[in-house]
Parts: C-alpha cells; structure tokens; sequence
C-alpha cells in the first residue's frame, strides 16, 4: 500500500508547450531542477482547453502559466481560462510573471502562487519575489532547508527587493511612463536616417505602460543583419545587450527602462557607428535558426570565444 501511494504522488507540472522558452534556460529546464517532471499541453503555437483538460490527472502537482511576449499572437489558454480549468481538478496554479509591472491583477485572474523578479522593472537587486496563497508560499519557505538553501538570495537581495517594491509603489505612474516614452521617442529620433535601419515604437503586448523601439534591419542597405548587429553592440566596450529575442524576423528592440536617456542616446550612437562602419551590401553571414538560445554563441569557448568585428 505505501509503495501504491508513492507511485501515485502528484510530482508533475503542466505547462502550455508554447511557454516553454527560454530565458537564458528553458522553462522546462526549470522545472526539472526541483526534480519534478513536466508534462507538455498543445504545441509550440497552440492549446485547447481539451488539450489541458486531458492532461489534468492525479499526478499534476500545480499548472505553471509563464507570462511572456508572443509575437506574432499564439492560439494559446489565456490565464483565466487556464487557472479554472486546473482548479476544476483541483490543481493550483503558478505564474511566472517576471519581468511584468501589475501583479494584484494576476492572482485575480486565478493565479494561486505568483513569482516574480526584483530586480527587472522594479531595479532592485537579484532576488525573487513570491505571492498569493499563504500556504503555498510557507510551502516555499519550508525549501529554506531543501533545494531552496544553495539558491537563497542574500540579506542584501531581500532588503533591495523591499526597497524596491516600496519605491515602486510610491512613484508616480505617469511622470514614469512620460519618461519611458520620452526616452524611447530620444531614440527614434537618433536612428532616423541610419542607412537600412527602420525605428519604430511598439507597445507592450502584455499591456505593460511603455514602448519599445523596434529597430528593423535590412541587410541589404546596411551591410549587416539583426543578429550580426546584436552580437557587435554585445562585444563592444562597454557591452549593450539588447532585445534580441527576435533576430531571425530581422529587428532588435531597445527598452527605455533599465536606463538613463544619455545611457539610451550612446547606445543609439554605438549602432549609427557599428552601421557607418560596414559595407552597404548583403552580410554574408546565414541566418541563425529560430529561437532564442541558438544563435548565441557557444559558452564552453569562453573565455576565447570569437569576437563579431564591428567592420
């Protein structure tokens, strides 16, 4: 009998098949650290509701929804639709909002357990920020003494992220969306005219209040293409890393919040020197295959990994 109930306890976690990508690791990756084993609904660009439905038995621990920029839109479970579905079979419900401003409106939607990053929109330092059920967040706590201990943030992570959160709250929400867009208007302006370059401003597509600069490159006028132009800002001195999740569509973006306007006006004049300095021809290089983790270059050639020459 025991061994029976121990073949039957709830060790899986389901997960849209189109919320597993990565952000420097897989969501599945992520997952499977805690040793629980991931269980795939729909494919990369579509679930149904039978599709989730099937895969509620008694095995699932907790279904995972990751809240994430899908461009272009996925036929996918949108977040209440997912949350009642696994409440019906009595299954909690985890978001991973990370970089997401609103969090009240997650848990109304149904999420049972939120987790969040300090230190993305909020600035504060790396450190993790957990929410909602009072029961499932002592579950948490209780990984203190579990395989919670070698990954614990520090005392300075957790007085940073109070720091934060309470800065965050006391601001005043429209003089900070009047300077994200500020910035982001500082770099449209600064690229227009870069030979082969397009800026554009986008909105969230998750409805947080900022636009990104949307930058297309045509490697046909600029003599470079998107992923050649990310990885040249990157092995700059300094580096700048920039939105870079979608190179094989042919853009980058640049995000006018984790920086200060001369911060965003240099990065704008490192990509007018990078596009002045090549060629107006075809790179030569090909295109990298789809998805965020291939065309970053091979970690295990660190520290002498090739360098993209600016040209």
């Amino acid at each position: 009998m025991r061994h029976g109930l121990r073949r039957r306890r709830r060790r899986c976690v389901v997960m849209q098949a189109a919320h597993d990508f990565s952000c420097g690791a897989t969501a599945r990756q992520l997952v499977a650290l805690p040793g629980a084993e991931l269980i795939m609904v729909g494919d990369a660009r579509a679930c149904t509701e039978a599709d989730l439905r099937d895969a509620l038995d008694g095995s699932v621990a907790a279904g995972l929804f990751v809240v994430g920029d899908l461009d272009p839109p996925h036929a996918i479970l949108d977040l209440p639709t997912f949350a009642r579905r696994c409440h019906e079979a009595g299954v909690p419900v985890i978001v991973d909002a990370a970089a997401q401003h609103a969090l009240r409106g997650y848990i109304a939607a149904g999420a049972d357990l939120l987790i969040k990053s300090a230190q993305k929109v909020h600035a504060g330092l790396t450190a993790g920020i957990i929410a909602g059920r009072l029961d499932l967040v002592r579950a948490c706590l209780l990984q203190e003494r579990g395989i919670g201990r070698p990954m614990k943030a520090g005392k300075e992570g957790i007085v940073g992220a109070i720091a934060a959160l309470r800065r965050w709250n006391e601001h005043d929400d429209r003089a900070r969306r009047r300077a994200w867009d500020a910035r982001a208007d500082l770099a449209r302006d600064a690229l227009r005219g870069v030979r082969g370059l397009t800026a554009t401003l986008i909105d969230d597509p998750l409805g947080n209040p900022f636009r990104r600069v949307r930058i297309g490159v045509d490697p046909a006028r600029s003599g470079i293409n998107a992923w050649e132009l990310a990885a040249a800002l990157m092995d700059g001195d300094p580096g700048i890393v920039v939105w870079d999740y979608d190179v094989d569509r042919g853009f980058i973006m640049l995000d006018p919040r984790p920086c200060a306007d001369e911060d965003m006006a240099f990065a704008c004049g490192r990509v007018r020197a990078i596009v002045e300095r090549r060629p107006a021809s075809v790179a030569a290089t090909a295109r990298p295959t789809v998805g965020h983790a291939a065309y970053h270059r091979d970690p295990l050639a660190w520290p002498r990994r090739p360098r993209v020459a600016a040209k």
